[in-house]
């Protein structure tokens, strides 16, 4: 950057020739800088739960929760299919546990199939509607299509 500086410095206070001495203009390229990884945050052994962060309430040491720490585990590496089956898993054992929709919701979104990230998400946020991640939920389900309607429901008034 400090190169680049000084060479336009260097082209600003030297004489300008005049039209007719002017030569065709040469397209320069800005020299190749390499670039750093971004690198990807981990929680050590220490403080588990995934890199996006987990409901405090939620005690992870318990083996009830075990799946939903693996999966966690499997986010903190960005394996989002495998994270995606962990959850899938734990949801069928425990349907009623709304944060188990909210990240089966964010895995399938980070997988790939923003459609049953969306109905997930969704569902988390009625089941929990004052919940640990409705915000982070919001945030995230505002670019999904609305939610289909029922072919066979009643029409409205």
């Amino acid at each position: 950057m400090l190169l680049t500086a000084l060479v336009l410095l260097a082209q600003l206070s030297s004489p300008q020739p005049s039209p007719a001495q002017t030569p065709a203009p040469v397209a320069t390229v800005a020299p190749l800088v390499a670039e750093t990884p971004v690198p990807r945050p981990t929680l050590g052994p220490d403080r588990p739960g995934a890199r996006f962060g987990s409901n405090p309430a939620i005690d992870l040491t318990d083996p009830r929760n075990a799946a939903l720490e693996l999966g966690h585990r499997h986010l903190d590496k960005w394996e989002t299919d495998k994270a995606l089956k962990v959850y899938k898993k734990f949801v069928k054992k425990n349907d009623t546990f709304a944060d188990g929709h909210y990240w089966l919701g964010l895995a399938a979104d980070m997988s790939g199939d923003p459609l049953v990230g969306c109905a997930e998400l969704r569902r988390y946020m009625k089941m929990e509607p004052a919940g640990f991640y409705v915000p982070a939920a919001k945030s995230r389900s505002a670019a999904c299509p609305p939610p289909p309607k029922d072919a066979f429901a009643p029409p409205s008034p």
